[in-house]
């Protein structure tokens, strides 16, 4: 079966402050190992990924469904690699999927992209397990964005249900 690998990298202005001291935490929940950047290292945000800064990033890769079946692994494998410095957040997303089953039918920003295929992603802020930002893209490139409320409601738009 022919695979197609999407490519997304997004760009976070001002949130290095919210990624953790994930050394000090002592927790057997899984631990996301974002790469701190040395000052003046340059790459480019093109959606490929091939630099080394991306190589020397631990992937995350044990991800599980959100939908249709909450918790199920996952039916295509997907990596994320995390990176930061003193201003920026960096999450570069390799995403595998057959081409032929990709669903990326919502054209309109911030539109609910919850019958699309999708890759999102909370920074919990708040570090309360409940609140937190959201930010999710489809495959067609269309992005979406909002505060994530108690009990998994989106206030950034109407319709959110995650």
């Amino acid at each position: 079966v022919k695979r197609n690998v999407l490519a997304f990298i997004f760009l976070l202005i001002g949130l290095s402050s919210s990624v953790p001291d994930i050394s000090a935490q002592e927790t057997s929940d899984p631990v996301l190992q974002a790469l701190q950047l040395s000052d003046g290292v340059a790459f480019d945000l093109d959606g490929q990924l091939l630099e080394e800064v991306w190589k020397q990033a631990i992937p995350i890769s044990d991800f599980t469904q959100q939908e249709p079946v909450e918790g199920a692994e996952p039916s295509e494998r997907t990596e994320v690699r995390v990176l930061f410095d003193n201003d920026n957040l960096y999450i570069g997303a390799m995403i595998y999927d057959d081409p032929e089953g990709i669903l990326a039918n919502q054209l309109e920003r911030d539109a609910s992209l919850g019958s699309d295929d999708r890759f999102m992603w909370i920074l919990d802020t708040f570090r309360d397990g409940r609140t937190g930002y959201f930010f999710e893209i489809n495959a067609a490139g269309l992005m979406g964005d909002g505060l994530m409320g108690g009990g998994g409601r989106g206030g950034g738009r109407g319709g959110f249900g995650g």
